[in-house]
């Protein structure tokens, strides 16, 4: 079972700081922390016989994997956010010109974030139309309403 770098921060805050109840001894603290660093990668033998730096590396190290996991899951969610917007204006009814634009030719730059902030501000402006375009439509649609009264 995976856990998020906080829920494993948390556990060893937690089994390093527990107030209420006598104090535990060096080898109960490395027994309790014990499956957690198995959990995330270390062998047994590494734990227990190996460097002691060797869990502080491995907690480092897992870390950065879940920042890296996450940044990749951002990214996936960004090309699907431009996707839509790129889609959007075939999902608007009244619409008389329809221009979807093309998938991506290249992927988003991860090393130029100024790329990707040029792609967040074009998609501002999209939803800044799309308000324009709805509050439009709602002025229509009321004014729909009053001559049908």
């Amino acid at each position: 079972m995976e856990c998020s770098s906080e829920e494993i921060d948390f556990k060893i805050s937690s089994i390093l700081e527990k107030k209420n109840t006598p104090q535990k001894t060096y080898t109960e603290v490395f027994e309790e922390l014990c499956p957690l660093f198995l959990s995330i990668g270390m062998t047994y033998e590494e734990y227990w016989e190996g460097n002691n730096e060797l869990p502080s590396l491995y907690l480092k190290k897992f870390k950065l994997e879940q920042e890296r996991v996450n940044e990749q899951a951002w990214l996936m969610g960004l090309y699907v956010y431009d996707t839509l917007c790129n889609l959007a204006p075939m999902f608007r009814p009244f619409s008389k010109k329809v221009n979807i634009k093309p998938y991506r030719k290249e992927p988003f730059s991860t090393k130029n974030k100024q790329n990707v902030e040029t792609n967040i501000n074009d998609k501002n402006e999209l939803e800044q139309e799309r308000l324009k375009a709805y509050a439009h439509f709602k002025q229509w649609a009321n004014m729909v309403k009053k001559q049908n009264k």
